[in-house]
């Protein structure tokens, strides 16, 4: 069946020649350059819609071959080919910036880069153009030419770019808008669906509900001081601090301060069982108090709290019950008052503390001796071993240079 087609076919008219397909470039070459440079970009070419060559680049090789000063026609058949094929570009680009106004391409900072285009043939003006053409020599500077499409292509850039920002300053607000609304909406769901629980739990327990039964009042609970005033005196005095007690695990009151207002409220000269009374409550809730302390210092003996130096703080401590002894106390006692002045119990008191204080200083002095002697035998004694070597040393040295020499 082959062969009879074969003798009845008819023979194929002949074809022109495939024409050269191109990449839509506008090049050319100023005189006195060796450059090739790229004059401009044809619409709907390779080379427009891959976007990475621009005016005023330089082409330096086409499938690996320097073009270079090599004439413009031997590039153009370089570049040309059949459509579909594909084409490589070595590119050169000089970096557009504010001082580059009047270079020339290839002069200052540049980038060089390859790109890989497909040829293809398309109509332009009513005739068949190989996206390819070479512009005549001309006498004209380049760089004047090209400062003056570099501004316009600035310009046109830098509307872009405040388009783009404008347009980026939009959405983001728009979403954070969104992101706000979308919160707002979800926390007011969030808080009508617990308040809705809410409601649901109460009539819940409501109706299960058992009558309370009758209950004691709550005992009164405390801070865990012992409280007294020396008659004649207004001032409140801590005469003792209960172990276990809330003043005692806080650790900033000491035994002589004195009380000046116990939730803001001034207690000098008030009665003990005023006092008393302010600072006791419910337990677990908490009391303020401003606290007046003497320095203890030498010459203090004998003045009384609150003559001389004095320091002035706040504590905020948390009532609390403990039994002791046997029985329940609200952590706070009151002391009678007394006719012994308080500076004499106060003196002997602080006496007791100095002495104390002496003996743990001398202590902690002699402490420290005895580690600064250590130390000192112990760098004296690492000195004469380090000599005792050097000098061992210096002796075998010695006696190895005297058996060289007699050698």
């Amino acid at each position: 069946e082959e062969e009879r087609q074969q003798e009845h076919a008819t023979p194929p008219l002949p074809s022109s020649p495939p024409k050269p397909a191109g990449i839509g470039l506008l090049l050319e070459r100023v005189d006195g350059e060796d450059d090739v440079h790229i004059k401009e970009i044809n619409p709907g070419g390779a080379a427009e819609k891959d976007g990475r060559i621009s005016m005023f680049d330089v082409i330096l090789t086409v499938d690996g071959v320097n073009v270079t000063g090599m004439p413009l026609e031997t590039v153009f058949k370089l570049v040309l080919g059949q459509e579909g094929t594909k084409v490589t570009l070595q590119i050169q680009r000089p970096h557009a910036k504010s001082n580059d106004l009047g270079r020339r391409p290839g002069e200052g900072d540049v980038t060089t880069f390859f790109v890989t285009l497909t040829r293809q043939c398309m109509a332009h003006s009513g005739h068949e153009l190989g996206h390819l053409e070479i512009s005549p020599p001309r006498e004209r500077p380049l760089a004047m030419e090209q400062r003056e499409r570099l501004e316009a292509l600035r310009r046109r850039q830098a509307e872009e770019e405040a388009k783009r920002q404008r347009e980026e300053e939009r959405r983001r607000q728009a979403y954070e808008e969104e992101i706000k609304r979308r919160g707002e909406a979800e926390q007011r769901k969030r808080g009508e669906e617990a308040a809705r629980r809410g409601r649901k739990e109460e009539e819940r327990q409501q109706e299960h509900a058992t009558p309370p039964l009758p209950s004691s009042p709550p005992k009164p609970a405390g801070i865990g001081l012992l409280l007294e005033r020396v008659d004649g005196e207004d001032d409140v005095h801590i005469k003792e601090i209960n172990p276990g007690g809330a003043a005692e695990k806080d650790g900033r009151i000491s035994m002589f301060d004195v009380i000046l207002t116990v939730d803001g409220v001034n207690v000098t000269g008030m009665p003990l069982e005023t006092v008393f009374k302010l600072v006791l409550g419910q337990e677990g809730t908490k009391v303020t108090l401003q606290i007046q302390r003497p320095h203890a210092k030498s010459n203090d003996l004998g003045r009384r709290p609150g003559e001389g130096d004095v320091t002035t703080f706040f504590v905020t401590l948390t009532r609390q019950c403990m039994a002791h002894s046997g029985h329940e106390l609200g952590h706070l006692e009151i002391s009678p008052p007394r006719e012994r002045p308080l500076a004499m119990e106060q003196r002997e008191r602080l006496e007791a503390l100095r002495r104390r204080q002496a003996e743990e200083e001398a202590k902690r002095q002699r402490e420290e001796e005895r580690r600064r002697q250590a130390y000192e035998e112990e760098i004296k004694r690492r000195g004469e071993a380090e000599q005792r070597k050097r000098g061992e040393e210096a002796a075998r040295r010695g006696r190895k240079e005297e058996e060289r020499q007699q050698e």
